[in-house]
């Protein structure tokens, strides 16, 4: 299951903090997961107390209700009660459509980069991304996450900075992380190199912007350089 999917189902879930037995398993191997259910979790607890506020409605749209008679028979013979109880039915859904579009707009730039921001440097992301990570031994796993979500954004403008991000964290920032990363787990962790290669050389022949091409290239040597150090340094 992909991180956007399990993203996604436990978005839409009721009870995000018990997320069943399929979401368990991916969270459970996906440190950047982990990450962005606890900030999932900290917004829902301070949904309660947020403040909506809600905006004037305008003029024309009291003009388009309003019930203007036409004649006599354009005049409704409901009910008067029934009357009553449509007009309180409409007053709620709009009420209920601004307070969604009020919460929406305040939880979207909190689960994701909002638009309106700069983009943060890599070292931002880096730091952000490892700050939660429990225990250590998870972080260089965490590390190749935020590879992946690197290549999965990268555009022709960025192409110099996504190279120089991949490179210092393909090799340097990984290296600082390989001593507590235990015996068992390095096997999975140098597979996960070796895909990430392939991703950065299939991404490389598909590309038809000379700039992104080279940068997914140069991508693609780092990793190759990393997993040779790699194996060298645990003897594999």
């Amino acid at each position: 299951m992909s991180c956007k999917k399990v993203r996604d189902q436990l978005l839409a879930c009721e009870t995000p903090e018990r997320p069943g037995a399929a979401l368990s398993a991916h969270l459970r191997h996906c440190p950047a997961c982990q990450v962005w259910l606890r900030r999932l979790l900290r917004l829902e607890q301070q949904l309660p107390q947020l403040l909506v506020p809600v905006p004037p409605v305008p003029a024309s749209l009291f003009e388009a209700l309003e019930w203007r008679p036409l004649g006599l028979s354009s005049v409704s013979t409901a009910p008067a009660r029934e009357r009553a109880r449509s007009k309180a039915a409409l007053a709620s859904s709009l009420a209920a459509a601004l307070l969604l579009f009020a919460v929406g707009w305040w939880l979207w730039p909190h689960l994701g980069d909002a638009s309106s921001k700069p983009p943060r440097s890599y070292t931002q992301r880096r730091d952000a991304f490892l700050a939660n990570v429990r225990p250590p031994a998870q972080q260089a796993q965490a590390l190749l996450h935020l590879a992946d979500e690197l290549l999965a954004e990268a555009n022709a403008a960025q192409a110099k900075s996504l190279q120089e991000a991949l490179e210092q964290l393909f090799e340097h920032d990984l290296f600082t992380l390989v001593e507590t990363v235990p015996v068992g787990q390095r096997p999975e962790l140098l597979h996960r190199l070796g895909r990430l290669e392939s991703r950065s050389e299939r991404l490389a022949a598909s590309t038809r912007n000379e700039r992104l091409a080279e940068a997914f290239k140069r991508s693609a040597e780092s990793v190759r350089r990393a997993d040779r150090r790699l194996r060298q340094l645990w003897g594999t």
